[in-house]
């Protein structure tokens, strides 16, 4: 009893467990969270927009998927994106577009709409997503109850395998579960991730019927479905059943949704209407019907294209000309001028690929579409261009459908010379292609023949590049000028010798075509010919008078191309038509110097069969055998030598064709030269020998050959270089190998000291270095700098080898002229291995060099982080200092590399240690804006108020640098705002002479003292303005700078902008308030200030400001005065205008005037003149301005102010006249002037002398005895 209960028990609990399964089941669907159950692959919430994770594909999942809703609620969701990882998404149909992502992934998004064969990635197996809606209320799976929840969106991945030909619909479809591996199938199906998006409110299954009738033209499906709710609906490309409809070309069915109300000029997802479709697919009936309808026949796609421009790429086989949709089209009264910005899908060639929108017309002749033709007929301006192409596709018509479309073109007055994008006349086009129906068809109507394109080619040129005579004899007889250049000045002769074209190059010569023409490059048809290797065009142009010795702009004859290209046939052809066999191009080079190089014996046989000098020279010295040798051309080499050119000749390098020998792989050209007694010995003008070329191409061969015939390994070049060096520094080994068996000196020194083993110790090549250590090399040689060659390998990283001489006991202790051991140089390198290396050969790691930097400095100092902790690792000292004083941590912090930082501070480096000048590290740190670097140092506990020997703390170093973000960390970390250096800076001053208004902003939010003055009384806005930084002027006004404040000089702001010259701070001060008449300690004004700087700007905005005119400074000088003392005539008629004194006297009694005489020009004089100055206003010595004139010897001056009235007796204290300082200077002409307006003579001084005398008494005798004369007596 109690094994039954226990039995009924277990299986009523079983009973239980299941009903508890299957409810969760329907619960992960129906829940008002919408959570989907584990069990299926969805294991992300459902929402309106959801993205479901599945266990990652594998490649042999990739597979045929498609999207596909049930049609079971209105809100179902329209479309999905499928996302497959693990294998790229490679084919798609029209219906889904694919991306590629960067990794393994491929995006496929399609509509269900488009139904089960559309947007598929081929493989093998079908995947859908099926959505639906949950109602509110839904039937228990097992027990039938109704439960209550909020609707969403459910969704289930299913799958089945199928044919690509199953129908989807048809199929029986199970819940695929995550890992799972279906029936009959040996792997599970994963899925990556499915996105589906957005719910619609038009259900899915009458959205399928109406599309699937409008694509198959079934009417009795559409009546099934309510017209008038789904007649704007859109697949995911944007398309109505409108566009579908037109687009199969479904006339009934447009008509009967135009009926029901459908948009007839809604756009799609490129803004194509349905008569852009059916344009596009050459629906005609359609058109028919839209057009009939009133649709635009001018709206614009995306693109800019209209449905004639659609019809022009239209691929539709239909040529019927007189179709009456295309005639409809042509009655059309909308008139029609777009151009389109995308190029027709049409087979063209490449010289006509569109580089431009293209007219209607252009595409339309191309392709040879009739449908095109009629939309174009349309047009109001039937001038388009008219462009004839015969097809060469699958697509293509034969040449009288081209004709007939041309005609009709024609016949309604299109422009026969209408040009395309790369301005071609339809009869370019037809040249073209050698369409000689159509080019006659042209010619009938009068094109003009001439017409250009935009490489300058008229149609001949272009029929000339193809076999068509009958093309170019019809342009001939229609007068085309066979003459015609292009814009590279070919002519047709040259086109046709280019392609080769034969048959046409004869009937343009028989057309008295110019054989001698020459393109921009100078060359002629002959040289074309020759360049193509033609002997019959060659013929052809030779028999029609070609020039033979017609050098293009390289200087190449025909015979020198002909040479190139190694043709013996046309060679011989040249030289029968006695072509110039000596003519130099521009490099000097006869044609057998050319035919040298090419290599073909052939023709240079002939060409010494025919004369050709043997041993000419070129512009670099070279004979026709050096060229042969340089080129390893074995067979021109030996023809040349039994012809007797010279083996011992040398070349503008002085080097011997067996220099040049050497430097090939040819050892048979060697050995023939050696053989013919060649001097191995020989060296050029840098001391090469050939054994020196040869090691150095790693010609190994040849040094063999060069070695048996006695070369000395010994011999050196300029430089000090030998053979076994050379061979060393590239790495040669097999010659290095073979010289050394040639007993080479393996201690060469060259110039700078280096052996071969310090060479080779350059690259990383251990078996070149075995090798010379094991032939006896010294390990411990030092070259000119010092340096061992394990300082060569230390220094360029290589470790192998580096470990060899390591091995060999190489001394690691060894130091340079600078004081590096091998240690200190691995830094250059950065090769942990190489340091490792050294470390574990005990070198020492406390070596100074000398400038006290040990490996460690060195390291720190070059960014080497790994070096460094190797070298700590090792036990460097962190405290060693150089000479200036820094540690490695100062050389880390001043260069800003965090890393290393904190690398030495984990290593517990001392963040206070002083270098020469008192800096600790953050001092250095916070010369860059590193803050990383600074937090570093802080967070270490660095002394943030520490002070360097100039009294300035880190925040006076960052504030002087203007390290806007490491003020900011410095002022967080509550730094004194305040500290003065020994100038009595604050950080603030420093801030505003580096003009860092973000700094200045950080410090005055922080309570920096606006007003702060230094040990010269100067405040931040001193600085300001003494550095000129505007915006910072404005920052400190308004945070309350005292405008007035002066420095120990007594000058205000305003007096030191003044000063500096800038306006745009005067103008901000002035705007404040400043005093534009406050005076220095100086008692100098701005003013004052301005106008001994001589800046009218400055001067101008203070006159503006009302500043005072009058004001002297201590030496009495007014503005006016110090103008006139600067000469400046612009400012002294500024001053004067705005009513300067022009008698105003200084302290010394010198008035404008006085100075003016002194060293001014004739115009600041007739200015004060003008104004009223005061002729006979006196100086302290009693002197007037004509004194002043006469003293300075300013002979227009004394003139205009005597014929201004100047007294001219007039006596200073001393009793001098302006008569007595003339006659002091010597100057006849002013002695002239004042004598002749009445000066006295015998006028006496306070020691009684006269002017005579005083003549006498400075030398200027002659001035004397004149006075004597009647010459200068008064009149």
């Amino acid at each position: 009893m109690g094994v039954t209960n226990v039995c009924l028990l277990g299986i009523l609990l079983v009973a239980v467990a299941r009903a508890v399964v299957l409810y969760c089941s329907w619960l992960s669907v129906k829940t008002p969270d919408c959570d989907v159950s584990p069990g299926y692959a969805f294991d992300e919430k459902v929402t309106d927009t959801m993205e479901v994770v599945i266990p990652s594909a594998t490649e042999e999942h990739e597979g045929r998927y498609v999207c596909q809703t049930i049609p079971s609620d209105p809100a179902d969701l329209v479309s999905c994106n499928l996302t497959l990882k693990g294998a790229p998404i490679t084919e798609t149909s029209d219906a889904g577009a694919v991306t590629k992502s960067d990794g393994d992934e491929g995006k496929l998004h399609l509509s269900e709409e488009d139904g089960p064969g559309k947007g598929i990635i081929r493989r093998g197996r079908w995947f859908w997503v099926r959505t639906r809606r949950t109602p509110e209320t839904q039937d228990h799976p097992e027990t039938g109850t109704k439960s209550s929840s909020e609707t969403c969106d459910g969704g289930q991945l299913v799958a089945k395998p199928t044919s690509d030909d199953s129908n989807v619909e048809d199929e029986t479809v199970t819940p695929l579960l995550a890992n799972q591996t279906p029936e009959n199938e040996n792997k599970p199906l994963h899925v990556s991730r499915i996105e589906v998006k957005g719910p619609n409110k038009v259900q899915a299954n009458h959205k399928k019927e109406l599309f699937l009738a409008c694509q198959t033209g079934d009417k009795n499906k559409l009546k099934k479905v309510n017209l008038g709710e789904h007649l704007h609906i859109t697949n995911s490309d944007g398309e109505t059943p409108l566009h579908v409809a037109s687009r199969y070309g479904h006339a009934n069915l447009v008509k009967e949704l135009l009926s029901k109300g459908a948009n007839i000029d809604i756009g799609d997802n490129k803004q194509w209407t349905p008569l852009h479709t059916a344009s596009y697919t050459g629906a005609l009936e359609v058109v028919d019907v839209l057009l009939q309808k009133g649709a635009q026949v001018g709206q614009k796609a995306k693109d800019g294209s209209t449905p004639l421009h659609l019809a022009c790429r239209a691929e539709t086989g239909h040529v019927s000309i007189r179709s009456p949709s295309i005639q409809l089209l042509s009655d059309s009264s909308v008139k029609y001028t777009a151009v389109s910005t995308n190029d027709a899908p049409v087979e063209i060639p490449s010289w006509i690929e569109p580089r431009s929108p293209r007219e209607p017309l252009v595409a339309a002749t191309e392709t040879g579409k009739a449908e095109a033709l009629k939309i174009g007929k349309h047009a109001a301006n039937v001038s388009s261009a008219v462009i004839v192409k015969h097809d060469q596709g699958t697509n293509s018509m034969n040449v009288n459908q081209h004709e007939a479309v041309v005609q009709r073109l024609l016949s309604v007055k299109s422009d026969v010379n209408a040009q395309d994008e790369m301005q071609r006349t339809p009869l370019h086009v037809a040249c073209s292609f050698g369409n000689g129906a159509l080019v006659k068809l042209l010619l009938s109507h009068k094109p003009d023949i001439e017409a250009r394109d935009v490489d300058g080619r008229t149609p001949l040129h272009l029929a000339s590049q193809n076999d068509q005579m009958s093309v170019v004899k019809h342009l001939l007889e229609a007068g085309a000028n066979v003459q015609a250049e292009d814009n590279s000045r070919h002519t047709p002769l040259h086109i046709a010798c280019q392609t080769g074209m034969e048959s046409v190059a004869e009937v343009l010569v028989k057309a008295n075509a110019n054989v001698n023409a020459e393109n921009n490059s100078g060359r002629t048809p002959l040289h074309v010919a020759c360049q193509r290797g033609s002997t019959s065009l060659a013929n052809l142009l030779l028999n029609a008078g070609a020039a033979t010795d017609t050098q293009d702009e390289n200087g190449c004859t025909p015979l020198h191309v002909a040479c190139q290209t190694g043709s013996k046939s046309i060679v011989k052809r040249l030289l029968d038509a006695r072509a110039d066999i000596e003519a130099s191009d521009r490099n000097g080079q006869t044609p057998i110097h050319v035919a040298c190089q090419n290599g073909e014996v052939s023709v240079v046989k002939c060409l010494l069969d025919a004369g050709a000098s043997i041993d000419a020279l070129d512009n670099r010295g070279s004979t026709p055998l050096h060229v042969a040798c340089s080129y390893g051309k074995k067979t021109v080499v030996e023809a040349l030598m039994k012809a007797c050119s010279n083996i011992h000749s040398r070349d503008g390098d002085e080097r011997t064709p067996l220099h040049l020998a050497s430097q090939t792989d040819e050892g048979s050209v060697v050995k023939r030269l050696l053989a013919a007694g060649a001097n191995v010995l020989v060296k050029d003008k840098n001391c090469h020998s050939p054994l020196h070329l040869a090691c150095q191409e790693d010609r190994e061969s040849v040094v063999d050959i060069l070695l048996n015939a006695n070369a000395r390994t010994e011999d050196r070049d300029y430089h000090g270089w030998t053979s076994l060096h050379f061979a060393c520094k590239k790495g040669f080994t097999s010659v290095v190998k073979r010289l050394l068996s040639g007993r080479a000196n393996i201690e060469a020194i060259e110039e700078e000291g280096r052996t071969p083993l310090h060479v080779a110790c350059e690259i990383d090549n251990t078996a070149v270095v075995k090798m010379l250590l094991e032939a006896g090399a010294d390990i411990e040689v030092e070259d000119k700098s010092r340096h061992t060659p394990l300082h060569i390998a230390s220094e360029s990283g290589n470790d192998s080898v580096l470990k060899v001489l390591l091995a060999k006991k190489a001394r690691t202790e060894a130091q340079d002229h600078y004081g590096w051991t091998p240690l200190h140089l691995a830094f250059k390198g950065g090769s942990v291995s190489v340091v490792e290396a050294l470390l574990g050969a005990k070198a020492n790691i406390e070596v100074e060099d000398r400038h006290g930097c040990t490996p460690l400095h060195l390291a720190c100092q070059h960014g080497k982080v790994s070096v460094a902790k190797s070298l700590l690792s090792a036990g460097a000292n962190m405290e060693a200092k150089t000479v200036k004083g820094y540690t490695p941590l100062h050389v880390v912090c001043l260069l800003g590399n965090k890393d290393l930082v904190e690398m030495l501070l984990n290593n517990n480096a001392n963040f206070e240690a002083r270098d020469g000048e008192g800096r600790t590290p953050l001092h250095l740190a916070c010369h860059h804006d590193n803050v990383c670097v600074v937090q570093c140092l802080l967070g270490a506990g660095a002394n943030i108020e520490a002070e360097d020997a100039h009294c300035q703390t880190p925040l006076h170093i960052a504030s002087q640098n203007g390290k806007d973000s490491v003020v900011e960390c410095l002022i967080k970390a509550n730094t004194n705002i305040e500290a003065a250096d020994g100038n009595g800076w604050t950080p603030l001053h420093l801030t505003c002479q580096t003009g860092s208004e973000a700094s200045a902003k950080l410090l005055l939010n922080a309570g920096a003292n606006v007003n702060a003055k230094d040990r010269n009384g100067r405040t931040p806005l001193h600085v300001a303005c003494e550095y000129q930084a505007p915006s910072m002027v404005k920052l400190l006004l308004t945070s309350g700078a005292n405008i007035e404040a002066r420095n120990s000089s007594g000058c205000t702001p305003l007096h030191l902008v003044c000063e500096k010259r800038n306006t745009a701070i005067l103008r901000i001060l002035l705007d404040k308030g400043a005093s534009p008449d406050s005076k220095d300690g100086d008692d100098a004004t701005p003013l004052q200030k301005a106008c001994h700087k001589n800046d009218m700007s400055v001067v101008q905005i203070l006159l503006d400001a009302v500043a005072l005119l009058e004001e002297k400074d201590e030496q009495g000088w007014t503005p006016l005065l110090w103008a006139c003392q600067h000469n400046n005539e612009a400012l002294i008629s500024l001053l004067l205008e705005y009513g300067a004194n022009v008698t105003v006297t200084g302290d010394d009694g010198l008035t404008p005037l006085h100075i003016a005489c002194k060293g001014g020009t004739n115009g600041i004089v007739k200015m004060l003149l003008n104004a009223r100055a005061d002729l006979e206003a006196k100086d302290k010595d009693d002197r007037t301005p004509l004194h002043v004139a006469c003293k300075e010897e300013k002979e227009s001056i004394v003139q205009m102010l005597l014929d201004r009235g100047a007294k001219v007796d007039a006596i200073d204290l001393n009793l001098l006249t302006p008569l007595h300082l003339a006659c002091e200077t010597g100057n006849k002409q002013i002695v002239k002037m004042l004598v002749e307006r009445g000066a006295d003579t015998k006028a006496e001084t306070k020691s009684g002398k006269t002017p005579k005398q005083v003549a006498k008494d400075n030398g200027h005798k002659e001035l004397a005895k004149e006075m004597e004369s009647s010459k200068c007596r008064p009149m």
